[in-house]
């Protein structure tokens, strides 16, 4: 809805260009509300990370058992 409104356009969509320092909720508080932004992509890197120690945990100790 908002995408096909111009630049000159003060319709307060997020999509127009706005002039810096407006209230904008992700650029007031500088870069880091793009760390907030998507907490879930951290919680998958821990979940990938523990898996594959867990995975290769397991494989090393079935490994060592024969």
């Amino acid at each position: 809805m908002g995408r096909s409104a111009g630049p000159n356009d003060d319709s307060g969509s997020y999509v127009t260009a706005r002039p810096a320092g407006a209230s904008d909720p992700w650029t007031a508080q500088g870069g880091r509300a793009a760390q907030r932004r998507r907490p879930e992509e951290r919680h998958l890197r821990y979940r990938l990370i523990v898996g594959l120690a867990l995975v290769s945990f397991i494989a090393d100790n079935a490994m060592r058992a024969k």
